[in-house]
C-alpha cells in the first residue's frame, strides 16, 4: 500500500534524465584508455571518478562496460578502493601465472 506522500510510479518512470549513458560512457572510456595504452593493468576509480560528470555517473557507465565485458572491475574490501581492470592485460597476466604454476 503506497503512502499519500510516496511517488506514483507514473511520477517514478515518467521523470527523464538529462545524461545520456552513452555518452557518459564514452567519456569514461575515454579517459581510461589512455591509461590501459599506457601497459597499465589497472587503474583506481579515484583517478577517474569525476570522468563521467558526477562519480555516480562515472560508477554507473563502469558498470555497463563491465556488464559488456570491456573491462573488470574489482573490489576487495567492503567500501574499500575500486579497481578497474583491463581484461586483455588482466588476461594476460593470468594466463602467465598458470604457465609459472605449472613450471614449480
Amino acid at each position: 500500500m503506497r503512502a499519500d506522500d510516496e511517488p506514483t510510479a507514473g511520477d517514478v518512470t515518467d521523470n527523464t534524465h538529462s545524461e545520456d549513458i552513452e555518452a557518459v560512457i564514452e567519456q569514461v572510456t575515454d579517459a581510461l584508455a589512455p591509461e590501459f595504452e599506457n601497459g597499465r593493468s589497472e587503474v583506481l576509480y579515484a583517478e577517474i571518478e569525476s570522468a563521467g560528470g558526477r562519480p555516480f555517473m562515472t560508477y554507473l557507465a563502469l558498470l555497463f562496460l563491465s556488464h559488456r565485458g570491456e573491462l573488470r572491475l574489482q573490489q576487495d574490501d567492503l567500501f574499500g578502493d575500486l579497481w578497474i581492470r583491463d581484461p586483455e592485460q588482466v588476461s594476460a597476466a593470468d594466463s602467465d601465472d598458470e604457465h609459472e604454476a605449472a613450471a614449480d
